[in-house]
């Protein structure tokens, strides 16, 4: 027991005196690959250390210790240590480079940057700003004198975060990932840190801009509309109702709304949305359960003498004519509300409903429609590329900014 505290203090020792050699200007002399020339400590000589891995210990060396004793001496550990610090003076190096070779890259593309905040490409270098995600050029816009990265995207600006963390906190989101179940994900294998409510403020933020300019979408609806309505609970133990319109043969959502009661006034304002967000045309059909508020808003808003619009009840789920479909989104919309334990209130389900309406007619692929949102089904086609939460939000903010310089 005692021989072998003795041996591991030793071997600590030489350990000690290797990195000391080092820390007193000993420099070992590197002849060839895996073999050094190290000067003895009282500086008469030069001993030969190899590193081969041949050999038990993987080392060698010509000085008495090693070769008589057979251990790793202050030798073989001063070139150990030497390698290390080496290697972490090349690391650094190249680290010291990365922000200047980045900002080289950056300047080749100044001439296709353009400002996210007006579109201008009057452009110039307004030095580099410091973030968590690295050195980053910053650009002068020269007409609105807005100042931004070249990373940065329209509707991210002055972001801690890149556009991909923010686009993927709420794809998670609205497919029924708990907050902090996504700021976990982000976490593992982002390695960002953030805070549960950011991601909700977030939903909120692009919800808004993302519904604002759905609205402006003229979907090629069918002729045949689903209308119902779904019953959720909010944490002040109240419940509200959340009605849903869409379309047959595209499943898209034309409209929806939440409401404290399922009045007539509540069934009317519901086909009105719809009936707006397709330039004021009716369909031929449309479809509801058995709630007498919908006969009454039918007749508000879809009836006239020449009965170009026919109200349908639907009869049961096995019936001819029924409401699977609605009844099918109502499926998806209670697996986000499972997930949240209820609304906070109708301002919060109002601000959800702006963004899952995205969500569902454009982000999301249905299998019903051979892989394709309801929106592509609709003829609405707007590109969005391989991240769709990235290309509907630029479109967004380009769709609000243009209409702020009306």
């Amino acid at each position: 027991m005692f021989a072998d505290e003795r041996k591991m203090q030793t071997d600590i020792s030489r350990m000690l005196k290797g990195q000391k050699m080092i820390e007193n200007g000993v420099t070992p002399e590197e002849l060839q690959r895996n073999i050094f020339n190290v000067p003895s400590q009282s500086g008469n000589g030069l001993y030969k250390v190899i590193k081969n891995l041949n050999t038990q210990s993987g080392w060698s060396c010509e000085c008495p210790d090693h070769t008589i004793r057979g251990v790793e001496c202050k030798h073989i550990h001063a070139v150990k240590f030497w390698l290390t610090l080496k290697e972490r003076i090349t690391i650094q190096q190249q680290e010291d480079k990365h922000p200047i070779l980045s900002q080289n890259e950056n300047v080749e593309s100044y001439e296709k940057a353009i400002c996210v905040y007006c579109g201008s490409q009057d452009l110039i270098g307004h030095g580099t700003r410091n973030t968590k995600t690295g050195h980053k050029a910053r650009m002068l816009c020269c007409k609105c004198k807005h100042t931004f990265t070249l990373e940065n995207e329209a509707g991210f600006e002055k972001m801690q975060v890149t556009s991909k963390i923010v686009t993927i906190a709420l794809d998670l989101y609205f497919k029924s990932t708990s907050l902090r179940k996504i700021t976990d994900h982000l976490d593992q294998f982002y390695e960002r840190k953030i805070h549960h409510t950011t991601v909700l403020n977030w939903a909120k933020k692009y919800g808004k801009i993302m519904g604002d300019y759905a609205d402006t979408l003229k979907p090629e609806l069918g002729s045949i509309w689903h209308t119902d309505e779904m019953k959720i609970k909010t944490k002040r133990d109240d419940w509200v109702w959340l009605w849903h319109v869409m379309d047959n043969s595209t499943r898209y959502m034309i409209a929806n709304l939440i409401t404290r009661q399922r009045e007539k006034e509540d069934a009317e304002e519901i086909f009105c949305k719809a009936k707006m967000h397709n330039d004021g045309n009716k369909p031929e059909y449309v479809v509801t359960d058995g709630l007498q508020s919908y006969r009454e808003g039918f007749n508000e808003v879809f009836y006239d003498h020449h009965h170009s619009c026919t109200y349908v009840r639907a009869a049961g789920l096995r019936a001819r004519t029924n409401n699977n479909k609605v009844e099918r989104l109502h499926n998806t919309v209670r697996e986000r509300f499972k997930t949240m334990r209820g609304l906070q209130n109708e301002n919060t389900g109002t601000t959800f409903n702006d963004g899952f309406r995205v969500f569902y007619n454009h982000i999301r692929l249905h299998q019903g429609l051979n892989g394709s949102t309801p929106a592509q089904a609709a003829g609405i086609d707007l590109k969005l590329g391989r991240n769709r939460w990235m290309g509907f939000i630029q479109k967004g903010v380009e769709h609000q900014r243009n209409s702020d310089a009306l």
